[in-house]
């Protein structure tokens, strides 16, 4: 009895492994199965692809597969649940990665929009610095242009001034 649950179990194992990993084309393995008998049991000779020494190995290979099926009545159940919960598992883990990628998205985001903002203020410090700059220099140009004005008329008075001396 403890081998025959034994061997049931590795037979739900096996099972379960190809439900899970579908073969190239997409179909299981008991589609397969099926498809080698029905090519093994080809009555048209110009149709026939297996000799008579294959055609045995299928024979035994679709017995064994259905010994093994007979032995493990409640794998379909077995395996729509776990299928069920396989599908559960993954679709938590698509959900999963997509959260963290919405995390990371959001959070390249975020720092863009910081470097956004830090690169506005310093350009906002620049601007404020260029314009005190502007503005000093054109006070100084002012200071300037008024200074040489006294200074003209400066010279304007003390020629006026020596002009009235001389007469």
């Amino acid at each position: 009895n403890e081998y025959e649950e034994q061997n049931a179990y590795l037979c739900m194992e096996a099972e379960l492994l190809v439900a899970e990993q579908k073969l190239e084309d997409g179909a299981s393995l008991a589609t397969k199965v099926q498809q080698y008998q029905r090519k093994a049991e080809e009555p048209d000779p110009n149709k026939q692809l297996y000799g008579e020494g294959m055609k045995s190995k299928i024979r035994d290979l679709v017995a064994h597969f259905e010994a093994q099926r007979a032995r493990c009545p409640d794998l379909r159940m077995v395996m729509e649940a776990t299928h069920a919960t396989w599908e559960e598992r993954r679709k938590l883990q698509r959900e999963e990665q997509r959260r963290k990628e919405e995390e990371a998205a959001k959070k390249e985001q975020e720092e863009l929009e910081e470097q956004r903002r830090r690169r506005a203020k310093e350009e906002a410090e620049q601007r404020k610095a260029d314009e005190e700059i502007y503005a000093r220099i054109k006070k100084e140009e002012e200071e300037r242009k008024r200074r040489a004005r006294e200074k003209k008329k400066a010279q304007k008075d003390k020629k006026k001034e020596r002009e009235k001396a001389e007469k």
